[in-house]
């Protein structure tokens, strides 16, 4: 557990220090401000392209394959005119995927994950500033995601079933819309939807060579602040 902490904290020190880069380019002061930001996110997500590898045999007959999932971000951003840049960390928790891969009545297999999620994100937004204290904006982002599994597989024949826990590092993807809304100088709410690619997530192997692979996407809805210093 500490050494998976370390390593989280290592990324997002290297990507703070890509955030950071801008300012020896920067030098009108007026221009640009630094601003950290929190949101909740509320994740509708999917579990789509399904592969499964011998001795897990048959098709998926799905039980589970969409969940809502939650979770918390945090980011330090960096904004230059109507341009931002930011690293965020966010964890997400969590999807439950299940399902039943079938062949006859002589091999039968139940397969049930549950799956956390955290990610650290490079996204780049452009404000879209007007009269008004609404800002909408639009954007994208990609960084870097790991999913935790824990996976149990039951043979239905038998009776029997084996449990594995399973991490997956992976390449995630991102486009965003949203608005931010100005109440003070310094603090503003933000309203987001984001489009969320995290990769492909690898549940297994098993001791036999089993395993299950599936693309894990979702379509967030954040609510949080920010606050410009």
């Amino acid at each position: 557990m500490i050494k998976k902490t370390i390593r989280y904290f290592t990324k997002i020190k290297w990507i703070i220090s890509l955030l950071l880069l801008p300012v020896t380019l920067v030098h009108a002061a007026d221009d640009y401000q630094f601003y950290f930001s929190s949101t909740f996110n509320i994740g509708f997500s999917d579990v789509e392209d399904i592969k499964n590898t011998a001795p897990i045999n048959g098709n998926i007959q799905t039980v589970k394959d969409d969940d809502v999932t939650g979770g918390f971000s945090g980011a330090v951003g960096y904004k230059w005119q109507k341009f931002r840049i930011e690293a965020e960390y966010l964890w997400r928790y969590r999807l439950d995927f299940g399902g039943q891969f079938e062949v006859d009545t002589t091999d039968s297999t139940n397969f049930g994950a549950n799956i956390q999620t955290q990610s650290i994100m490079l996204n780049a937004l452009w404000d879209f500033e007007n009269q008004t204290k609404f800002t909408p904006y639009i954007g994208g982002g990609v960084g870097w995601t790991e999913h935790d599994a824990e996976i149990t597989r039951g043979n239905l024949v038998t009776g029997t079933s084996t449990r594995l826990d399973t991490t997956t590092d992976n390449i995630a993807w991102a486009l965003k819309i949203g608005t931010t809304y100005s109440f003070s100088n310094n603090w503003y709410a933000v309203l987001s939807y984001s489009y969320v690619d995290l990769g492909d997530m690898e549940l297994g192997p098993f001791a036999d060579g089993g395993r299950v692979d599936a693309e894990y996407i979702s379509h967030d809805v954040a609510l949080g602040l920010i606050y410009h210093f």
